[in-house]
């Protein structure tokens, strides 16, 4: 059974502002803090409020929480979007972990103390998604909102039936 989600943030919640730029939202985040630490966030970015909402209802019934590659996601115009949808925000940067590593993971499931098997983890990226896999948890990849629906209902329903 499924109690906690884990979403990546970059390109599942976060979007640049430039849809032509494909890069790091937090290399283009750290580029812009430095050259003006005061900048409009939401000049550069955009959050998507549809899946954030829809993270918002997910909450009523599962502990959810961010895994990020770094920082973007603790900006002060961000954090009054998402702090009361997640109840846990972890940096693989500050934690000294890699996204693409099984062990990462399992270090995630040591800190929430909950078991692989009760965690979904949702992102962008087919390698982060396979390294959650690998550590026993159930894993999504994102393309669309619709997509992580029909995948999240089909996932939670297998998961029920998996002693």
């Amino acid at each position: 059974m499924i109690k906690t989600i884990i979403t990546d943030f970059s390109y599942v919640l976060l979007y640049p502002k430039d849809r032509n730029y494909t890069d790091s939202l937090n290399g283009l985040y750290a580029k812009v803090n430095s050259d003006s630490p005061d900048f409009d966030f939401f000049s550069y970015f955009q959050l998507d409020l549809d899946v954030l909402e829809y993270y918002a209802i997910l909450a009523r019934n599962y502990s959810l929480h961010i895994f990020t590659s770094s920082v973007i996601q603790n900006d002060p115009q961000v954090q009054e979007y998402i702090a009361h949808v997640f109840q846990g925000i972890f940096s693989a940067e500050e934690l000294g972990i890699k996204k693409n590593d099984p062990a990462g993971y399992t270090y995630l499931t040591q800190i929430l103390h909950q078991d692989p098997s009760e965690i979904a983890f949702i992102d962008d990226s087919e390698r982060n998604v396979t390294a959650a896999q690998e550590a026993g948890l159930w894993g999504v990849q994102f393309e669309s909102l619709e997509k992580l629906k029909n995948d999240l209902e089909k996932l939670c329903a297998l998961a029920e039936k998996t002693p």
